[in-house]
């Protein structure tokens, strides 16, 4: 898998707003300290609700987010756009499977991160994969995680 650590950091911080003191303590959020990630957004009432988490989330991590947002219309043109050509900055971008999940999978736009949910020095310790609806675990079809992260621009550290 090409996908680094730092955006699987991101995923679980922003699924995780509101964690712990002691396991914010325990668990090391500053290991991808000084990076830079490109968030492409939908204006939509999800992206309202977490963007303002955003300033917690990079005093947490050390990571700043550079975010753009865009009408619907604008921002699933944008997207698909920078994918398809190749040559994308966008690191993160919001998703909605039923409507361009498959064929986002099939191109090799969505990166599955079963690996990083499973590694302890990459996912806290009070993440629950089993908190999400069974329905959301199982939109891949085959129970896999998967995030609107692009592949071919990061690789798994070491």
């Amino acid at each position: 898998m090409r996908v680094t650590s730092r955006v699987w950091v991101l995923c679980v911080a922003a699924a995780l707003a509101w964690v712990s003191p002691a396991v914010a303590q325990s668990f090391n959020w500053q290991q991808a300290k000084g990076t830079q990630l490109r968030v492409v957004l939908n204006k939509h009432p999800w992206q309202a609700a977490i963007e303002p988490h955003f300033k917690d989330f990079e005093a947490l991590t050390g990571i700043k987010l550079v975010a753009e947002v865009y009408p619907e219309d604008q921002f699933r043109a944008k997207v698909l756009v920078e994918l398809t050509s190749g040559a994308s900055s966008i690191d993160v971008f919001m998703s909605m499977p039923a409507q361009e999940g498959l064929k986002y999978m099939r191109a090799g736009w969505l990166q599955p991160v079963d690996e990083f949910v499973k590694s302890a020095a990459l996912t806290a310790p009070d993440y629950n994969w089993n908190d999400f609806l069974e329905k959301a675990r199982d939109a891949d079809g085959g129970g896999r995680a998967s995030s609107s992260v692009r592949r071919s621009r990061w690789r798994t550290r070491p």
